[in-house]
């Protein structure tokens, strides 16, 4: 996930403020809690794990072996504003579902070229963190919270019933996730 550059970069990944020149990476069958505002612009790519070894292996001749791990990463900003632009070039390509049929051969170039573009971002060793990002448990708690707080019709609720309801403690629910990864 990434931010495209054309709005405010309102986006909380697993209790974490993203910012705009960092490339969030989630691990295979991983869940993760996002909030976004009503005016973010954010973007998503999906790669199976062998695509991203292969194009990887070919494009940098890196491990082909290196596992996918949830992370934040931040790019040199030449490779995420080269995936940026190319990503609204390609947004610009597609006005409807139906013209990936009537044009594979275009389709399957821009789906290349966004690939490129990720592993130039994902290239680089020394800008991987992961902050909590991906932290199952935070997770799984922040997904329960809003659902109860949704469930509840602005009805008002106690922290001893949250508590009870989420199975957490007093603590764990007061404990802040780090504001922003930096």
């Amino acid at each position: 996930m990434f931010h495209t550059g054309t709005a405010r970069p309102s986006v909380r990944a697993d209790g974490i403020d993203l910012l705009p020149d960092a490339l969030a990476v989630g691990a295979p069958g991983e869940e993760h809690f996002l909030q976004l505002s009503s005016d973010c612009s954010w973007a998503t790519l999906t790669l199976t794990p062998a695509t991203y070894a292969a194009a990887r292996a070919a494009l940098i001749c890196g491990d082909s072996n290196r596992t996918m791990q949830t992370s934040l990463v931040r790019p040199p900003l030449a490779a995420i504003n080269r995936l940026r632009k190319l990503h609204r070039r390609v947004m610009r390509l597609i006005p409807s579902a139906g013209s990936r049929a009537a044009h594979p051969e275009v389709a399957r170039a821009a789906e290349h070229g966004l690939l490129a573009a990720v592993v130039d971002c994902l290239a680089g060793e020394g800008n991987v963190t992961s902050p909590r990002l991906g932290d199952r448990n935070g997770t799984s708690i922040m997904r329960q919270l809003y659902e109860l707080l949704d469930a509840s019709e602005g009805l008002p609720l106690y922290l001893i019933e949250v508590c009870a309801r989420l199975g957490v403690s007093r603590r764990t629910l007061h404990t802040p996730a780090p504001s922003t990864w930096a």
